[in-house]
């Protein structure tokens, strides 16, 4: 099942940003945004996530959980 992720890449491979992002679409990953300083978040078929995991450039890999908040006129939860 494809699951929406962010993954964090390794600050000292930074430099290395573009070969790593050309690897995670070889690998399926579908890339929706990119950013300076060092993650990504894009959409992955999670029997993916311990492959990419283990990759010495990736520093971690978590599942991008939606977070609903309630307009600021309803009652305290």
């Amino acid at each position: 099942m494809k699951k929406n992720i962010l993954i964090t890449f390794n600050e000292n491979y930074l430099n290395e940003i573009d070969n790593i992002l050309d690897y995670l679409r070889e690998e399926g990953m579908i890339i929706n945004n990119v950013y300076d300083f060092g993650v990504v978040s894009g959409i992955l078929e999670e029997d993916k996530f311990e492959k990419i995991r283990s990759f010495k450039e990736i520093l971690l890999l978590k599942e991008d959980e939606k977070i609903n908040i309630p307009p600021p006129d309803e009652d305290i939860q």
